[in-house]
């Protein structure tokens, strides 16, 4: 299988010059019904601001996409606020109270767990952390439940194993990103365990394309990755932040002949 376009939702927290806050009631737009800018669309997800780019069929397109749309982001902010591209950040529950309903309302659709089929229940409203996920759209033609279940194992041991390694974050799983989080699309499907680490960095952003280009390739012949760790090791690993873990299977992965240029 190859890839036929990419795109990433990703969201920061707001700063509001002296604190991190909340972006209700700052840049508007919703799930239903987003702003839409040049290179994608915004709008509030709880007390993040949330940015979706188009979908892109190069690396070089991808890269200026976020770069544009990040901009944009930022230019919706009233004069004095802020980005910051955080994982997690905890509020007190005053502080979220006062914000309205909004900032108790978490995600639009179910997740689902991609090694099990499960569906992934949604955080409670009432936790005091919140988190800040860059999440991967992928496309392929004739795409299929099997197939898209398939490629969101392949990601896990391509981008969640590396992502324990390249993140510094260590409470975001709490709430969301376990291993297999995904959610299946009628264009292919959407990989949701990476936080928003890698949004900024052009050569993050190329090894994201570089891995989800290569996990529809393995796909169609999972037995080489599934030879590096079992699926329960692997699983365990990206959930509980095992380096160790992880390491041994990048350097694994690293070493195949197709990944050399990783």
């Amino acid at each position: 299988m190859k890839l036929d376009k990419i795109a990433t939702d990703f969201e920061k927290f707001v700063h509001d010059g002296s604190t991190i806050s909340s972006s209700i009631g700052l840049i508007g737009g919703s799930k239903d019904a987003p702003v839409w800018v040049k290179n994608g669309n915004l709008q509030e997800d709880n007390v993040l601001a949330e940015a979706a780019t188009h979908p892109c069929d190069s690396f070089e397109m991808f890269l200026s996409t976020i770069h544009g749309l990040n901009s944009e982001l930022l230019q919706a902010l009233p004069a004095g606020y802020s980005l910051v591209t955080k994982a997690t950040n905890r509020y007190t529950q005053d502080f979220l109270m006062s914000c309205g309903s909004n900032a108790l309302r978490f995600g639009c659709s179910s997740e689902v767990q991609a090694w099990t089929g499960e569906t992934i229940p949604a955080p409670s409203p009432f936790t005091e952390l919140r988190s800040a996920g860059a999440h991967i759209h992928f496309s392929y033609d004739n795409p299929t439940l099997e197939k898209t279940l398939a490629i969101i194992q392949m990601m896990d041991y391509l981008l969640g194993a590396w992502s324990v390694l390249m993140d510094t974050d260590r409470e975001r799983r709490e709430l969301y990103g376990k291993a297999g989080s995904c959610r299946i699309k009628d264009y292919g499907g959407e990989y949701r365990a990476l936080s928003n680490f890698w949004i900024d960095d052009a050569n993050l952003i190329e090894q994201v394309y570089k891995r989800t280009q290569l996990a529809l390739e393995f796909a169609a012949n999972p037995a080489l990755l599934y030879s590096i760790a079992p699926s329960e090791v692997l699983r365990a690993a990206i959930d509980s932040y095992d380096v160790t873990v992880c390491q041994r299977i990048e350097d694994s992965i690293r070493a195949l002949p197709y990944c050399k240029a990783l």
